[in-house]
């Protein structure tokens, strides 16, 4: 394993934990499904939410990546929202 600096976040989060950063992407989308989801957000700060990541995450992926993820959050979201009714 590499030196990795104590502030570098980005090898931290999305190489060292992750391995990779479509898996990142993925997991962090589906976290953040599942805050808004249990957390009961309105649709407005869902929205919010999902379009800071979608955009942070847009310097690191392709387009297509992002589309899905961010149809994977908005699910997951719903699903958890029904589920902990």
């Amino acid at each position: 394993m590499a030196l990795t600096s104590p502030l570098d976040l980005e090898q931290i989060l999305i190489t060292d934990l992750a391995g990779g950063t479509e898996i990142f992407s993925f997991v962090a989308m589906v976290m953040l499904g599942w805050t808004v989801g249990k957390f009961k957000f309105s649709n407005t700060e869902s929205l919010v939410v999902f379009t800071l990541f979608t955009v942070i995450m847009a310097a690191y992926l392709p387009a297509i990546y992002v589309l899905v993820n961010l149809f994977v959050g908005i699910f997951v979201a719903y699903a958890i929202s029904k589920i902990t009714k």
